[in-house]
């Protein structure tokens, strides 16, 4: 699975400097995440797109870290 984090709405990821028309929210994404994990068929995940020059406060690096805690659980 990957996730490019550019995707995701600026609220959730702010370290993205490319303009994205359509963004999704977190809930979305974690439902989708919930789903592949609970049929079991996660094998392998990227988290991508994430500036750190961007970054305030490590926003974006904790909402990418609780995302992949929650694959890691599931």
């Amino acid at each position: 699975m990957n996730q490019a984090t550019e995707r995701w709405t600026a609220a959730v990821m702010p370290t993205v400097s490319v303009p994205v028309a359509y963004r999704v929210p977190m809930g979305a994404v974690e439902a989708i995440v919930d789903r592949v994990c609970l049929i079991g068929k996660l094998r392998v995940a990227d988290l991508a797109e994430r500036n750190p020059c961007f970054d305030q406060d490590s926003h974006g690096a904790r909402a990418a870290a609780r995302l992949a805690s929650r694959m890691l659980q599931a």
